[in-house]
């Protein structure tokens, strides 16, 4: 399917499932439609939709395709050019009536209650890159509603996608890498970058030169390029900065948010002054306070200081989690708990928080509700028991000595001495058959022994290939959480 095919499809699909709007704004803005409250205050409605990504996306959908029905003006016509103020402005209020008294589900088949992490974050990126947009734009003197709406327009391909392609788009969230871009990783699944849907819709908008050149119009695309202008590339490079601010807030997905964070703290403060972040956050939680509402963590924002040590020690996490390779193969539940886990890291620190979840809460959910941690104590050469899991037969807690002569006779001698795990398969106390692991914690000097047997009542429901998949992961995260090699 070509390029174009692609894209067609897509404005299609994204067209009949379009964002959806917050209840509580959408029946705000309709009772001060009946009260004449925007008949003589047009910012007021524009203030109102601010709050709302996906009502202001609407309106602005329904009122080009008013203004091109009432001018007969094709997709491609340059006759009417305008900008998104001026288009939400100068709308009839009987136009705006029509549009707005439609319902919830007459504007879109999602909801805001089915909204998941990606989605949420989506918002929030989406609203702290226009806020910034929107700042920096009074300090460039251009139009600050200008820079508010092409902050938000650059945004309407990605949230659109993330709606529509749940699963493709949290999956090309979640395999990002330093050498890899969202719009790339999107494009390798559904053949357009997002940056294209934004801009299909601008340009059947009949939005102005300077939105077509913040959204990033260049020559070489299916449409003719937009006249060059001052204002377009300003504020393209000024919604550059906001995205880079809203990357560096999400460390946890981006590789790049150490170097989104510098640079866009550079950009703001020569812009606006060293406080110019304190100021756009505040702008950004006004625009997102009704989303909070639905996901309260949108609206916090920590100070520089914290930000930066929060995003170092996340890109610690973050490359320790791409060390382990076994997680790819587990359930995503099990999964997302142990990403969580990772995301607690901080670098050269051993937290015994973390030791304690994942031993008291992620390896029963992985399946084994018995087990113990073994560490090598030199002096004696021997293995001792350190951190114990569920009811363990007394006689399996013992320490043990490490010696070749024992190693045949022991499973966790043997597999202190070994670089892959040892399975067993052997009979419980009350004759039910079990899977019992061992491998050593470490791979160039072994610091000790993770030893776990399978629920009983799991044994026969999982394969025991399943079980050692399951096991080599958290063993992994185990050595991760000891800070060892």
């Amino acid at each position: 399917m070509s390029l174009n095919e692609s894209l067609e499809r897509a404005i299609r699909h994204v067209s009949d499932g379009w964002l959806p709007p917050q209840a509580d704004v959408l029946e705000k803005i309709q009772q001060r439609l009946d009260a004449g409250a925007y008949h003589s205050d047009r910012n007021a409605l524009t203030e109102d939709l601010k709050e709302d990504f996906a009502l202001y996306m609407y309106c602005l959908r329904e009122l080009t395709e008013m203004l091109n029905e009432q001018h007969g003006v094709e997709h491609t016509s340059v006759e009417l050019k305008l900008t998104p103020m001026q288009i939400l402005r100068d709308a009839d209020l009987e136009s705006l009536r029509s549009i707005l008294q439609r319902s919830r589900t007459q504007i879109s088949p999602h909801s805001l209650d089915d909204m998941n992490e990606f989605q949420a974050m989506r918002f929030r990126e989406n609203m702290l890159s226009a806020a910034t947009a929107e700042v920096l734009s009074e300090s460039a003197h251009l139009d600050p509603e200008m820079g508010f709406s092409c902050g938000l327009l650059r945004q309407l391909g990605l949230t659109l996608i993330a709606w529509n392609y749940p699963r493709v788009y949290s999956r090309a969230v979640e395999t990002l890498t330093e050498a890899t871009t969202l719009d790339a990783n999107l494009k390798r699944v559904l053949g357009f970058t997002p940056t294209l849907l934004g801009l299909a819709f601008a340009r059947r908008w009949n939005l102005s030169d300077d939105v077509l050149a913040a959204m990033g119009e260049r020559r070489g695309l299916s449409a003719p390029a937009p006249r060059s202008t001052d204002a377009g590339a300003t504020l393209a490079k000024i919604c550059e900065v906001g995205e880079a601010l809203a990357r560096a807030n999400n460390p946890e997905h981006y590789p790049s948010a150490l170097h989104d964070w510098e640079l866009a703290q550079e950009e703001i403060a020569s812009r606006i002054g060293p406080s110019g972040i304190q100021v756009i956050y505040e702008r950004a939680s006004t625009r997102l306070a009704e989303y909070a509402k639905h996901a309260p963590e949108l609206t916090s924002f920590a100070d520089s200081t914290a930000l930066k040590e929060h995003i170092v020690d996340s890109q610690y996490a973050v490359r320790m989690m791409e060390k382990n390779q076994h997680l790819r193969h587990l359930p995503e539940a099990l999964r997302n708990e142990i990403k969580k886990l990772y995301g607690r890291f901080k670098p050269n620190k051993i937290l015994k928080s973390n030791i304690e979840t994942l031993m008291k809460e992620i390896i029963p959910l992985a399946g084994f509700d018995k087990g113990a941690v073994f560490m090598y104590d030199p002096e004696r050469r021997h293995l001792a028991p350190a951190i114990k899991l569920g009811d363990v037969a007394k006689e399996r807690l013992r320490p043990v000595a490490v010696s070749t002569t024992l190693a045949q006779f022991d499973l966790v001698t043997s597999a202190y001495s070994l670089k892959t795990p040892l399975r067993e398969e052997r009979n419980d106390g009350e004759g039910q058959r079990v899977t019992v692991i061992a491998a050593a914690l470490g791979t160039i000097t072994p610091v000790g022994v993770l030893y776990l047997e399978t629920a009983p009542e799991r044994a026969d429901g999982a394969s025991t290939n399943d079980a050692l998949l399951v096991f080599k992961a958290v063993r992994q995260c185990l050595t991760d959480c000891l800070n060892v090699s």
